[in-house]
């Protein structure tokens, strides 16, 4: 476990889009205790050179954040360069070793050694088979970590799929790293690591006569292909700091009675936080736009077009010690235009004080809501 704030941070940034498969995506991420933010996540409602084809993925960093910022500029553009994405196996765990030994190649060798991260993408194209009027997508999982994807029943909660994590102290996982001269010491790997595999954590790739698929360490991908049918199923992609504390039936279940809506991410992950996870947090839940709905407007959307914006918590201003200071800085700056956050919530704090009647800010968090009013957000489109 990562060092710790002396208070958590409840700030949000949420990521829609509505993409011309017709599959609607919200996203959430905070940082929580965490002293930094080192979750990391791709959004791509395209990929250069396979039409029709959406990529989505989320990269839980440990031991600084140069995996999980590699993953997230450098992942993407890899899978583009495959060629058949969808169906080729070689292919995808060919990229995962190249973005593995590309990131070692690219920094310094204490950071490629010290850090390293998750990583788990889904790939979503339709099925361009007639499946008796019924329109199925392809999904092509890629795991690596113990970040992890569901395929839940969206009336019952029901999971019918999920990754498997990839703990140290599973009987295949074991067995390697015993074979490379490591031992699992309270489910870490030498009693550090709780992964057994990842990107990056080079200090457990090094073992001399051993190639990428043998050492304690590997960033061997798990490969699996579900159908989806979006008419009676969701799909959500996590990192730990939500699995930490909760199990995937209490969020599937968390996620029917709150909608499944950007409001229903934004609530898992505070519920999480409550229920005592230490972790950052980051979400990605997708489903098939709701075209019933009144009040969407789907004219007003761009497709394929991701909206980021803030939910701020009042609460992460008033922090006093240093260090919550700059985390929340820091996770404030991470996205364009960020640097102006602080200053304009600043402002807007002393402005709000001038104001005798008023003891409410229009930052609060929504999970404290009283109401169903709109809150006004900072957003960053």
């Amino acid at each position: 476990m990562g060092a710790q704030l002396p208070k958590s941070l409840r700030s949000k940034f949420f990521h829609e889009c509505e993409t011309s498969q017709g599959l609607s995506i919200q996203c959430a991420e905070m940082n929580g205790w965490r002293v930094s933010m080192e979750d990391r996540h791709s959004i791509c409602p395209t990929i250069d050179g396979h039409k029709g084809m959406s990529l989505f993925s989320v990269y839980d960093g440990h031991g600084g954040k140069e995996a999980s910022d590699w993953l997230a500029l450098h992942w993407p553009s890899k899978i583009s360069k495959c060629k058949h994405p969808m169906s080729d196996t070689y292919e995808l765990t060919a990229a995962s070793y190249e973005i593995d030994q590309e990131f070692k190649n690219n920094h310094d060798i204490r950071v490629a050694n010290d850090c390293g991260s998750t990583l788990c993408t889904v790939l979503i194209k339709k099925d361009s088979n007639n499946n008796n009027g019924q329109q199925l997508f392809d999904l092509t999982v890629v795991n690596i970590g113990d970040s992890c994807c569901i395929l839940y029943n969206k009336y019952t909660g029901k999971v019918d799929q999920r990754t498997q994590d990839h703990k140290p102290t599973l009987p295949g996982e074991i067995q390697r790293i015993q074979n490379g001269g490591f031992k699992v010491t309270s489910g870490r790997v030498d009693g550090n690591l709780a992964l057994s595999r990842a990107i990056g954590d080079w200090k457990f790739k090094s073992v001399p006569k051993l190639n990428e698929r043998q050492q304690p360490v590997v960033s061997t991908p798990d490969i699996t292909r579900w159908k989806w049918d979006p008419q009676t199923q969701n799909i959500m992609i996590m990192c730990d700091g939500l699995t930490e504390k909760m199990t995937v039936e209490e969020i599937t279940s968390f996620m029917l009675l709150n909608k499944s809506s950007t409001f229903g991410v934004s609530g898992l992950l505070t519920q999480s936080l409550q229920k005592g996870s230490k972790d950052n947090m980051t979400a990605i839940h997708i489903q098939m736009t709701n075209t019933d709905d009144k009040n969407f407007d789907l004219d007003a959307h761009k497709l394929d077009v991701v909206r980021t914006s803030l939910q701020f918590d009042e609460r992460d201003r008033r922090h006093t010690a240093q260090s919550v200071k700059t985390a929340l800085s820091n996770f404030l700056k991470r996205y364009p235009d960020g640097n102006t956050l602080t200053e304009m919530i600043s402002n807007h704090s002393e402005s709000r004080q001038k104001h005798n009647g008023e003891n409410k800010s229009i930052y609060e968090s929504m999970d404290d809501r009283k109401d169903d009013r709109e809150l006004p957000e900072i957003d960053l489109r």
